[in-house]
């Protein structure tokens, strides 16, 4: 018999979860037809296997509070709204669309009900699910904040105050929305039994969303569809960028960030200096640190069991993709 690993016991859950959000959508669209109809048409980007496991994080936070007592079904409501939730947050402001000339053009395409439908949808579900009042209470009060954080952080983004790019930057791009969600639904899964452990549990939660969202942002793709760019997104690895350069550098890398959005040649001599050894390095640090500290708060949340290797196992493979390939660094 082969070893049970991290990845089946998540999907164990996953058809529960599939099933909790069919009825979910049902319940909904008796009194808010429209509202259900706008976001099932996304709810499909939910349903894929590794999106599923991703809105199952609550149940593995819950699992590791509970250790071996238990499996922790009083979390699958955290992941229910978890999927609304992101099925329903308006889509990023723009669409890559290289021409045959070399240019690219961008258009926005935003959800039209925005980060309304997100809270309504969300609370919506609330009011429906069985659930203590309190929870329940407390739950809605995480969801607007979660909610109130994400919206705030793409006015910060829109605003744009400096093409220059901190590290402060890059990491208040990744919170406001990936690390704020997987915060909340840390918080509210850990809110059923950790008591009073219940804000480490959110804090991790914040510390796991940062670096899911660096993963996410290190998927390879080719040049002409680096929506990053091309969107002049402050990342991680363009605020070691500019840490790392002289004045003069620092002038061309905020040069080639204006053009990058439009032309697909300095985009390319872009992603070479974003690929420097030097930088790479600085930025792998970075990463390992942000690995080693959520490692060690999960450690001293918790015990060891399947659902807290299901959670480690996550935290290591979002490090390790979060970094740049040998093969994509220059200098090697």
């Amino acid at each position: 018999m082969s070893a049970v690993t991290p990845r089946d016991v998540l999907d164990a859950h996953a058809t529960a979860l599939n099933f909790a959000l069919d009825e979910a959508v049902d319940a909904i669209s008796e009194s808010a037809p429209l509202l259900a109809a706008s976001a099932l048409a996304r709810l499909s980007t939910q349903r894929a296997p590794e999106v599923i496991r991703d809105r199952l994080f609550a149940v593995a936070v819950l699992g590791s509070t509970r250790g071996s007592r238990g499996a922790p079904a009083e979390a699958l409501p955290v992941s229910v709204l978890s999927a609304l939730w992101w099925a329903s947050t308006p889509v990023p402001e723009h669409v890559v669309d290289v021409t045959s000339s070399g240019h690219s053009t961008t258009q926005v395409w935003a959800l039209p009900d925005g980060f309304a439908t997100v809270a309504l949808l969300s609370m919506r579900y609330l009011d429906g699910a069985r659930i203590p009042q309190r929870t329940r209470w407390q739950w809605s009060q995480d969801v607007v904040r979660s909610t109130l954080a994400a919206t705030e952080g793409r006015l910060v983004k829109n605003r744009r105050h400096s093409w220059e790019v901190s590290r402060g930057d890059a990491i208040a791009n990744c919170l406001g929305r990936s690390g704020g969600a997987y915060a909340r639904d840390a918080l509210m899964a850990a809110r059923v039994h950790a008591g009073e452990a219940a804000e480490e549990w959110r804090k991790f939660g914040m510390q796991y969303g940062l670096l899911h969202q660096l993963r996410g942002n290190r998927t390879e793709i080719s040049i002409e569809h680096d929506a990053d760019l091309a969107n002049a997104v402050p990342t991680l690895l363009l605020a070691h960028a500019f840490a790392l350069a002289k004045p003069a550098r620092q002038a061309e890398l905020v040069h080639l960030r204006l053009a990058a959005m439009h032309d697909l040649n300095a985009r390319s001599i872009l992603r070479e200096l974003l690929h420097a050894e030097t930088v790479v390095d600085s930025y792998r640090a970075d990463i390992d640190g942000m690995h080693r500290q959520a490692c060690r708060r999960l450690g001293s949340l918790c015990g060891n069991t399947e659902f807290r290797d299901v959670l480690r196992a996550e935290l290591d493979t979002s490090a390790r993709l979060a970094v740049p390939k040998v093969r994509e660094v220059i200098g090697l």
